[in-house]
């Protein structure tokens, strides 16, 4: 039966979903541009994030300590790859083009993917193994374009590193959630919350103790600002992604190249627009292919 009041809704949620994405690496632009230091934006992403999610666990009503308590494990995982990617991946951008930079980050869920086929474990379609390979061809592709254009495209020294150090990280935070689902499953209510709870309390954790030690920077107040910018963004993404994928029973082969891809897209033409950064030809060869490997494995999701 066509019901066009719960189309539009899908349609907004999505759309939401992809400005989520979107403002989060722009807010991570004006981070660089601003020279804020990036230790005290990740402990500004933290504190916000999981302050949303216990507001989010009140409201709710749910009891995530009576969730299974290996989930609190796979959350630590996923809290500390967090605390390194954050900071990492601002490095990356202050130093490389911004499209190129996260169309890498938003494919280490083909790399989280390949873990997955490890363990847990499972079969994989031959339409899942082409994504994969092509999602490995666009990795390739944009490094290659980082590494060979230099200077006058936007990158600068040490990009690669971090880029790579990045894209590890945040590959470890995306593979915690495929582990606390083998580990004690995901689909209650009290192990989600469980899961986003130590996630984000493993990572204000983290991100407190390196700021403690790290060395007095100017610009903590406004970092920690902007940080919570990143922080609601993801938070509201995140929880928009659950009600896309639950309550309004998105299709996963529609959401994932719908949201990532549709982020991948509109940061990639506004880079190129608004902030005049221009990858080679053979940058939009990688974006190209990225986009490709995001639909294909989406579509096998």
């Amino acid at each position: 039966m066509f019901v066009p009041g719960v189309l539009s809704v899908k349609s907004a949620v999505l759309i939401l979903i992809i400005c989520c994405w979107s403002a989060t690496a722009f807010i991570y632009r004006i981070i660089v541009r601003r020279n804020l230091p990036h230790i005290w934006v990740g402990f500004g992403v933290a504190c916000t994030w999981f302050a949303l999610n216990v507001l989010l666990t009140l409201l709710l009503h749910a009891r995530p300590l009576s969730a299974p308590g290996v989930l609190f494990a796979a959350g630590a995982i996923g809290g500390l790859a967090t605390a390194a990617a954050v900071p990492l991946f601002i490095s990356a951008v202050a130093r490389g083009n911004l499209a190129v930079s996260w169309t890498i980050l938003t494919l280490s869920f083909a790399a989280a993917a390949v873990l997955s086929l490890l363990y847990p474990g499972g079969g994989a379609s031959a339409a899942g193994i082409v994504g994969l390979l092509v999602a490995g061809l666009a990795i390739v592709a944009l490094g290659l374009d980082g590494g060979q254009s230099g200077v006058k495209s936007g990158f600068k020294r040490g990009w690669g590193v971090f880029m790579a150090l990045a894209f590890t990280a945040n590959t470890f935070f995306m593979y915690s959630y495929p582990l606390a689902e083998k580990w004690a499953g995901l689909a209650p209510l009290d192990n989600k919350m469980a899961m986003l709870l130590s996630v984000t309390a493993t990572f204000v954790v983290t991100a407190g103790l390196i700021s403690l030690f790290s060395p007095s920077a100017r610009g903590r107040g406004l970092a920690m600002v902007f940080g919570a910018g990143v922080g609601i963004c993801l938070f509201v993404g995140n929880y928009a992604s659950t009600v896309a994928l639950g309550d309004l029973a998105v299709a996963p082969y529609v959401f994932f190249p719908a949201t990532t891809g549709g982020s991948t897209i509109a940061v990639a033409l506004a880079s190129a627009t608004l902030l005049r950064e221009h990858p080679s030809r053979l940058g939009w060869v990688g974006l190209t292919l990225g986009l490709a490997a995001i639909v294909l494995l989406g579509a096998v999701a």
